[in-house]
């Protein structure tokens, strides 16, 4: 059994020069990934000197290879889209677009146009089956290429009407499939509703059935193929339940934009996910179909929010007491230059900023070495029907998650080995397993929820979430103190992770090396917000990254003497030794006021 745990190479950094791309790879395998997803290259491989997309400039071509070589070396596993990002140029064929820069269309146009499914299967040969010149193989037939999604973001019951000059082609195809069926009539073309979604499912089941068709027959990929990798909602099951793999992303206070996209000034919530009984990881619990394994390939509890050291607990914990198949953050980093002279980080990029990086220290210990245990349960279902679009998972179900495993199939199913759900019938939640029962009430009372397992308790009042395991402990909370069974922390000023994980794979107890980290927020040197509480900034600042002062007393319940505490730098080599003091149950900090940037990270 594997977990992945990979990040995102988004953008000009699929392309590092051969030099970058071995410094590259050799920090991303030190920082525990075993896996990478490359996001948006199509652009960055592309020949934008000639008049169609499916061309290629061979030194970033061969760039990308030799990256994606040395990445397979690493021992790495590689997922990526078929498609992403790709614009529309005249030499494309493309009969109802004849040009356009917006990658948005082709998500559209691939549905309702024969002349794009054509180009999008072109591109999809050229890319798949051409050889790398440094693995001997093509990625259709590289296992280490063990992932494909086919459309990005792409469910059309989302997307159908999101470019205004495409609904004149979906109205009249719309039409053609009402007359074949002997159903027209002016009022029914003009409607939008049931006959128009089955319209639409009708096209996404036999657009998605082909592009599977071709990509496995035709070009023979190896990967396993995945889809509709957004959008929680029971009206997109049927189709997921026709793939073998599951994919999902999650966002914690994603970043909008009032004036311009992707310029300030930038709109945030500042808020936190614990407070909201881990809304934004427990809404894709539902879409796990029982049996399916299930990736997340983006996820990112975004900067500047103030809470986002939470995700280490959060994602870490729920996702492996859901016993997911993988974990990807969105994303390392979009630009190669940023790598090596490091910027301020944008919303999503992960390399420059320090809490985001040791969030997925946390990660690592709870979800990939396995520290939290899955759930044990007859996973929980919700099951679908005929759910129209935009009806997601009813709240009360996916939270339900937070518990012990969850999942949906269909209500015809005969799938054994899970407990169905209707909650469309009256008095639903009384006729859960006790457990989920309790649960329920628990919730309705914004009351301190525990796992089946024992190991995870989320109180949303408190905004604290314990995470309390044999080899890893971890506290996140707002003010003043919060403990487990290994780790106590008091006197803290502020919202702060402190975690504890046992490096020799000893119960902490027995363990005689620890590692500890204390996380509370970074902030780019010089930027600026409207107000205090951060909810609109308006200049995004520079390099060096400034962490906050936190203030803690940590005490960590060890066995034995002889105990030495050093700060550790991000490389792991030693910065300075920390005093501690000992006590009846073990040591704590004498001075651990978390003053100096290098009392981050801790080993004892």
């Amino acid at each position: 059994r594997i977990r992945f745990f990979g990040t995102n190479i988004c953008q000009r950094l699929v392309v590092p020069t051969h030099e970058e791309a071995d410094v590259l790879v050799e920090r991303l395998a030190a920082e525990g990934y075993n896996s990478v997803r490359f996001h948006q290259f199509e652009k960055f491989i592309m020949d934008w000197s000639t008049n169609d997309t499916i061309s290629f400039n061979k030194v970033n071509l061969d760039r990308f290879h030799y990256f994606y070589a040395k990445l397979r070396e690493k021992g790495m596993y590689i997922t990526t889209d078929v498609y992403a990002s790709r614009p529309v140029k005249p030499g494309d064929g493309i009969v109802e677009c004849r040009e356009s820069t917006d990658d948005g269309f082709r998500k559209v146009l691939h549905f309702f146009s024969d002349s794009a499914m054509a180009n999008w299967k072109e591109y999809a040969r050229r890319v798949f089956t051409m050889k790398n010149p440094y693995t001997g193989m093509s990625m259709a037939e590289d296992p280490a290429l063990f992932a494909l999604n086919l459309d990005n973001e792409a469910p059309l019951y989302a997307i159908w009407k999101s470019k205004p000059a495409l609904l004149p082609l979906i109205s009249a195809q719309y039409e053609q499939w009402l007359k074949k069926k002997n159903l027209y009539t002016p009022e029914l073309a003009a409607e939008r509703g049931k006959m128009f979604q089955n319209f639409l499912a009708e096209r996404q089941n036999s657009v998605m059935n082909e592009e599977m068709r071709f990509m496995k027959e035709e070009l023979g990929v190896k990967a396993i193929i995945t889809n509709l990798n957004n959008v929680e909602s029971p009206s997109v099951q049927p189709f997921r339940d026709m793939l073998p793999l599951l994919d999902q992303h999650i966002y914690h206070d994603h970043p909008s934009f009032p004036l311009n996209r992707w310029q300030p000034p930038v709109a945030f919530k500042q808020n936190s996910d614990i407070a909201g009984y881990a809304k934004s990881m427990r809404g894709c619990m539902p879409v796990r179909i029982p049996g399916k394994p299930m990736i997340i390939t983006e996820i990112n509890y975004c900067y500047p929010n103030q809470f986002r050291s939470e995700m280490g607990a959060i994602a870490g914990a729920y996702s492996a007491l859901q016993d997911w198949d993988g974990l990807y953050r969105f994303c390392y980093e979009f630009r190669r230059a940023n790598i090596f002279q490091p910027q301020a980080p944008g919303s999503f990029s992960s390399f420059s900023d320090p809490i985001s990086t040791l969030t997925e220290r946390i990660i690592w210990f709870l979800f990939v070495r396995g520290d939290v245990t899955p759930a044990g349960n007859a996973p929980l279902c919700y099951t679908w029907d005929s759910e129209l679009y935009g009806e997601p998972f009813p709240a009360e179900f996916a939270r339900l998650g937070l518990i012990g495993r969850i999942g949906s199939v269909p209500a015809a199913s005969g799938a054994e080995g899970v407990v169905k759900v209707n909650t469309g019938a009256p008095g639903w939640l009384s006729r859960l397993p006790a457990e989920f029962r309790k649960a329920a009430e628990q919730f309705s009372g914004k009351a301190p929820v525990t796992s089946l397992t024992g190991e995870i308790t989320l109180d949303p009042v408190k905004v604290c979430l314990r995470v309390v395991s044999p080899r890893s402990e971890v506290l996140t909370f707002r003010d003043g103190s919060a403990s487990g069974k290994f780790l106590k922390v008091t006197g803290a000023n502020d919202f702060v992770t402190v975690s504890v994980h046992s490096l020799d794979g000893k119960p902490l107890p027995e363990s005689r090396e620890l590692l500890l980290f204390h996380l509370t927020d970074s902030l780019a040197s010089g930027i600026r917000f409207q107000s205090p509480s951060r909810e609109l900034m308006l200049k995004d600042g520079a390099f060096p990254m400034l962490v906050a002062r936190g203030k803690a007393d940590v005490s960590l319940a060890v066995s034995g003497d002889g105990w030495r505490v050093d700060s550790l730098n991000a490389d792991g080599s030693v910065l300075a030794p920390v005093e501690v003091r000992a006590e009846n149950d073990g040591i704590a900090s004498v001075s651990y006021t978390h003053l100096r940037a290098h009392e981050t990270v801790l080993d004892l």
